[in-house]
């Protein structure tokens, strides 16, 4: 079974995720040209976190007990695809932790479907990022 503090702090970060790609989606539409496209990623990218806290809800079984912490955001598109990489790969190592101290293989399954989400995300990042590296 899964300590339900372990749900907690993955649902907290799932929270500081979907702040941030709001915040940065509607900045960055606005600041850079072609700021639609990643506006657009970011807005998909927190409406998919948003279905992660709502499965990790649904796995505890009962309402979890928020602890909303501010993440700052950059104005630096670069810099902010260095947090979401750094942020994204420690997503993908919690969840395949939390997935291997699960004995409930439908939760398992669960955890596992979202660390492969986050890799997705993490992939999205780095490309975006390489190609920010090579137009400077």
């Amino acid at each position: 079974m899964v300590p339900i503090k372990q749900i907690q702090a993955l649902a907290n970060e799932e929270i500081a995720d979907i702040s941030l790609y709001k915040k940065e989606s509607e900045m960055f539409s606005k600041k850079i040209i072609s700021g639609k496209r990643i506006g657009d990623i970011f807005s998909k990218l927190a409406e998919e976190e948003e279905y992660h806290l709502k499965a990790l809800s649904e796995i505890s079984g009962r309402n979890i007990k928020f602890n909303i912490r501010k993440i700052a955001t950059s104005s630096s598109l670069k810099k902010t695809l260095l947090v979401h990489i750094k942020r994204e790969e420690e997503s993908v190592r919690l969840y395949e932790e939390t997935a291997k101290s699960c004995e409930n293989e439908i939760k398992r399954k669960i955890f596992l479907k979202i660390a492969e989400q986050e890799r997705k995300h993490l992939k999205i990042m780095s490309r975006y990022f390489l190609l920010i590296g090579k137009k400077q």
